[in-house]
């Protein structure tokens, strides 16, 4: 029997799952960009579209579950979910040759916002008073906690930042990816009670697989200085495997969440990745968090708490 205070916050602790997945497979992505045998981008994100696709075919096949057919209109749900997320996927990655880790993660973590003021005037749920407050807390617990260099740089190390005219296209292109992270995020969310979450997670990926193929031979080098190739160490399966998967479990939490939870609320949750992302690296590359990633740390833990304790 559950623990009516767990039945009570399922989708909190679906959406919870999902940040402990992708924060895994994040760390094994890491990895691969620091191994003996780094792959390009696109490629790993290939590599996990297919584990997706054929990990949600399986399941679909194996619980009899019924899809969309004769439903246009979530077919085009599902179709937008998948194209927007390719599309903030694309854009994060362009975004990251430009800026800094730390700015990218800063501008990403603008997404929840975007989300629970769109999900207000497009799905109608109410982005309440302490939600609000939590997202933005938490917000500046992430900015704490990447200490990007246009912030942190003028403001408390006294050192003057160049205005490069790529810094800015960067910055642009990132706020366009949390723009369509939110819009897949709506997708999602407006596909709850009408799709399961293994075909919504099976489009996702299916989609990607072409559009991946479309786009890689026009990206510029800049963005994949790496061929594409097939790996040969053990270690480097181990981490796309470990990507893999922890992508595809991270997406099914996703969508689970989303199902059972309002888009705003939920979202907020996301803001902890930002803590296992640090906590992750601390443990397994040595890199010491910065104080200010403490601090940082604990205003997103306590937004995080506040959420799920004034859940209804």
């Amino acid at each position: 029997m559950e623990h009516p205070l767990i039945s009570k916050r399922l989708g909190l602790v679906y959406m919870l799952l999902s940040t402990v997945l992708f924060s895994l497979s994040g760390m094994a992505v890491k990895g691969l960009y620091s191994s003996g045998e780094p792959l390009p981008t696109l490629e790993i994100v290939a590599l996990r579209s297919i584990t997706g696709g054929l990990t949600g075919l399986y399941l679909i096949k194996r619980g009899g579950i019924r899809g969309a057919e004769g439903q246009w209109s979530v077919r085009i749900l599902l179709f937008l979910r998948a194209f927007f997320g390719f599309l903030s996927i694309t854009t994060s990655f362009y975004a990251l040759s430009v800026l800094s880790v730390a700015e990218a993660t800063v501008i990403g973590f603008l997404g929840p916002v975007f989300t629970g003021m769109a999900a207000q005037v497009f799905l109608g749920e109410y982005w309440e008073i302490m939600d609000r407050i939590a997202g933005f807390v938490s917000m500046i617990g992430v900015v704490c906690i990447a200490r990007p260099s246009f912030i942190f740089g003028t403001l408390f190390e006294g050192t003057q930042v160049d205005i490069d005219p790529a810094l800015v296209i960067g910055i642009i292109v990132a706020i366009l990816s949390a723009v369509m992270s939110s819009a897949a995020i709506l997708a999602v969310r407006k596909l709850a009670g009408r799709c399961h979450p293994y075909y919504i997670v099976t489009a996702f990926h299916c989609t990607s697989i072409p559009l991946i193929l479309l786009v890689a031979p026009f990206l510029p080098q800049v963005v994949e200085p790496h061929p594409w190739i097939f790996p040969q160490l053990i270690k480097t399966w181990g981490l796309i495997v470990t990507a893999s998967v922890g992508g595809v479990l991270g997406q099914l939490c996703l969508a689970q969440g989303l199902a059972m939870e309002k888009a705003s609320k939920a979202l907020t949750i996301t803001y902890v990745q930002a803590v296992f992302a640090f906590t992750g690296e601390w443990l397994a590359f040595g890199i010491v968090p910065h104080y200010m990633s403490l601090v940082g740390g604990a205003l997103v833990l306590m937004c995080v708490f506040v959420v799920s304790y004034l859940k209804k």
